[in-house]
C-alpha cells in the first residue's frame, strides 16, 4: 500500500490493495483496522464492491442490518458477487422474508455454476465450496472438489474435498483431505473449523476443541462452532 501511494497507482489497483489489507486485518480479528482500510479502499474508488462487502460484513456481525443492506446492495448495484447475494439472503431470513433470501442464494449459486465446459476449470471449487456452505448436494460438491483438486492440487482444494467428504459421511477420507490442507501450517481459520468438524465426528472431542481453539487464536471473533 505504501509504495502504491508513493507510485501513480490509483483507482482500482489502489483500492484492491487497502480492501486487502482490511482483510487480513479482519482475519485477525482488527475490526477497527479494518474499516479504517475499506474506507480508504472507497476513497481510492468509490462504491468499490470488494470494500463494499467488507463494510457490510462488519455491520451485519455488529447488529446493524439496516446499514449492511444498504452496503450490499449497493456491492450489487456495481456488480453481483456471491458474499453480497450471500450476505442479503443471511439479512432477509433474519428479517422474516424467506422467498427473498431464497432468490438471492439462487442468484449465488448461478454465479458460479459453469455455463460453458471451460467455466468448469475456474468454478468447480467455487460451486462445490459454496455448496458446502449451503449444506446442499453433498455427493455432488464431492465430486466437483475432486476433479478440481485433481486439476488444482492445493490446500484450498484439499480444504473443499475435506468438507465435502466430511458432509457426505466419508469421515476418514474426509481426515486425510483436512490433514493435507494444514500440512503447511497456513493460518486459517476455516481450515480448523472443518478439521474440527471432522474430528468430533471421529469422537475425538479434545482434537476438535483443540481446533476451534488454535481458530479462535488467529481471529478471536471467529464464530465457528461444532454442530
Amino acid at each position: 500500500v505504501d509504495r502504491a501511494r508513493r507510485s501513480t497507482t490509483a483507482g482500482e489497483p489502489l483500492a484492491w490493495l487497502h480492501w486487502r489489507h482490511g482483510e487480513l486485518h479482519l482475519h485477525q480479528g482488527l475490526v477497527d483496522p479494518a474499516v479504517d482500510a475499506f474506507d480508504r479502499s472507497l476513497e481510492a474508488l468509490p462504491d468499490f464492491p470488494l470494500a463494499l462487502n467488507g463494510l457490510a460484513s462488519i455491520a451485519a456481525a455488529s447488529g446493524d442490518a439496516d446499514r449492511a443492506t444498504d452496503l450490499f446492495e449497493r456491492s450489487l448495484a456495481v456488480a453481483p458477487s456471491v458474499d453480497a447475494h450471500l450476505g442479503l439472503a443471511e439479512l432477509l431470513e433474519a428479517a422474516g422474508y424467506a422467498a427473498e433470501a431464497e432468490r438471492h442464494v439462487d442468484s449465488a449459486i448461478s454465479l458460479v455454476t459453469p455455463k460453458e465446459p471451460d467455466d468448469a476449470k475456474r468454478l468447480d471449487r467455487d460451486l462445490a465450496a459454496l455448496w458446502n456452505e449451503l449444506e446442499i448436494h453433498a455427493d455432488a460438491a464431492v465430486r466437483l472438489a475432486e476433479t478440481d483438486l485433481a486439476r488444482r492440487p492445493d490446500v484450498f482444494g484439499h480444504d473443499v474435498l475435506a468438507h465435502a467428504l466430511y458432509r457426505a459421511g466419508r469421515f476418514e477420507e474426509a481426515r486425510a483431505a483436512s490433514d493435507a490442507a494444514l500440512a503447511t501450517g497456513m493460518q486459517e481459520p476455516d481450515f480448523l473449523l472443518h478439521s474440527a468438524l471432522i474430528w468430533h465426528a471421529l469422537g475425538d472431542t479434545d482434537r476438535a476443541e483443540d481446533d476451534l481453539a488454535a481458530a479462535r487464536a488467529i481471529d478471536p471473533t471467529f464464530d465457528g462452532e461444532l454442530s
